[in-house]
């Protein structure tokens, strides 16, 4: 149970860098909008390091898969992670410890429980830090007065800020000004009411639970820094552009006090006075038609992060039997037939298996990695390229290679077009030109329940790299013999 929640946490962990990317980029554009619209943008952020699932849309956004780590990862005989980033897949595919054959447990295992165990120290020791932090400043607020409603004074802090959840008490310095406490009054009270420190101590959880992502720290801050500066132009639209210097005024005066966000979740204050200040008085009442394009840019981004890619029934975790035959290359004298021809099994963690009608046994082939071919490369691996081929290759979306290691440099590709359907092609590569000696249309033979031959090769000297995935065999006068060109 430990370990999966860490897995979970680790997709939601890499989707939310994604979005977080996206959303730093989309500030950037949105610079000269009123910070509003930048501040709920993180709600995708937060929504995505929350919620372990989505809403399916052809309309989404993400560019990449939102769970790239299978929850059975553990127990695969070759560990695969499918971000959709192809080359990002083959390179932390390959760092993965595989299974050890008969052994009790897996070296994945063991790396995902001591990972799991140091994640929930890390959360345990932001925990006790926050609440020693705050039961040192709730010390200083001993000598707190009474001011009116929900508003204290304080000598022993510096800088103003909220506290609590349910009945939030804004503090303030004592040294305040009339006229400045008017000012800074007003901003704690917008954060209350647009319930801010509600979301700020979400925020703070979150960044506990994912305490590792670089990304979701520097989320964290910035998404302060847009609260802060959104509820600064609350005020002034409130009160009138005429105000701006006397309330960064106010804001100067409170510039040498403490941060309080740092460790404590249940209070957080102001930062970042200077870029405070440069906003505020920079700040002027957008046109309708900046407001429009912002709101519009926000909602379609928004929605587009938030959903995940509509995706078609997955080609994974099935076996497979030959239906067509589209090429068969001339040079070779051995041919299958769709009645003699091996079925294949693709495991949910993309290890390609395959068994020939005369074997009882499941053959593991290698892992399937994601392998962008152009048309024009594609064209090339068949000589000559007949009409079948040529109109089923123009119908492919996506291929996936599996290389056998053999002598002959064997490799699989398999293409999944874009009605769904599965193609195989089988090829060599020994000659330093690639070709391919067969292409198949597949047809899902059946679901491979508790087939366990089938999620572990099986150890039979060197059948599984070996000689079972050489060139053609062609019986001559009662014996085996190699057909080559």
């Amino acid at each position: 149970m430990q370990e999966e929640l860490f897995l979970q946490v680790l997709n939601m962990s890499f989707t939310g860098s994604v979005v977080i990317l996206c959303v730093v980029l989309m500030r950037l554009l949105l610079r000269k909008a009123p910070k509003v619209f930048s501040y709920a943008l993180w709600s995708v952020v937060l929504f995505r390091l929350v919620c372990p699932f989505s809403f399916e849309s052809a309309l989404s956004l993400l560019p990449v898969n939102p769970e790239p780590i299978p929850s059975d990862i553990v127990y695969a005989a070759m560990p695969q992670v499918h971000t959709g980033i192809g080359a990002a897949d083959r390179v932390i595919s390959s760092s993965l410890p595989g299974a050890v054959p008969y052994a009790s447990i897996n070296p994945l295992q063991i790396w995902v429980f001591l990972g799991s165990l140091l994640w929930l120290w890390g959360i345990a020791a932001l925990l006790l830090y926050s609440i020693f932090s705050l039961i040192g400043l709730k010390r200083r607020l001993g000598t707190a007065v009474h001011d009116k409603e929900n508003i204290y004074l304080c000598a022993d802090i510096d800088t103003p800020f909220v506290m609590g959840v349910i009945r939030p008490k804004i503090y303030l310095p004592d040294s305040l000004s009339g006229t400045e406490k008017e000012y800074i009054l007003l901003h704690e009270q917008t954060h209350i009411r647009r319930i801010d420190h509600v979301v700020k101590i979400l925020s703070f959880f979150v960044l506990c639970i994912h305490w590792f992502n670089p990304l979701v720290w520097a989320a964290f801050f910035l998404s302060g820094r847009d609260m802060e500066m959104s509820c600064d132009e609350a005020v002034i639209k409130k009160l009138g552009n005429e105000v701006k210097k006397e309330y960064s005024s106010s804001l100067l005066a409170l510039a040498t006090g403490r941060r309080i966000v740092g460790g404590t979740p249940l209070a957080f204050g102001e930062g970042d006075t200077k870029g405070r200040i440069m906003n505020v008085l920079n700040y002027k009442k957008p046109a309708f038609r900046v407001l429009l394009v912002a709101f519009m840019a926000v909602i379609i981004l928004g929605l587009g992060l938030m959903a995940n890619p509509k995706v078609g029934e997955n080609f994974t975790g099935a076996v497979y039997s030959v239906d067509e035959i589209l090429y068969d290359a001339p040079q070779y004298s051995f041919t299958y037939t769709t009645d003699s021809a091996p079925q294949y099994n693709i495991s949910a963690d993309y290890v390609l298996f395959r068994k020939e009608i005369s074997d009882q046994d499941w053959v593991m082939l290698g892992s399937l990695y994601k392998y962008p071919l152009t048309r024009q490369e594609q064209y090339r691996l068949f000589n000559p390229l007949n009409n079948k081929a040529h109109e089923n290759l123009d119908k492919v979306k996506t291929i996936y290679r599996a290389d056998l290691k053999d002598k002959n440099q064997t490799f699989i590709l398999v293409m999944e077009q874009k009605n769904g359907d599965v193609l195989l092609a089988h090829g060599y590569d020994h000659s330093g030109s690639p070709h391919v000696r067969w292409l198949f249309r597949l047809n899902k033979a059946a679901e491979p329940e508790a087939n366990e031959q089938a999620n572990q090769p099986k150890p039979q000297g060197d059948t599984a790299f070996g000689t079972t995935n050489a060139e053609p065999v062609e019986k001559v006068q009662g014996h085996s013999t190699l057909k080559k060109t």
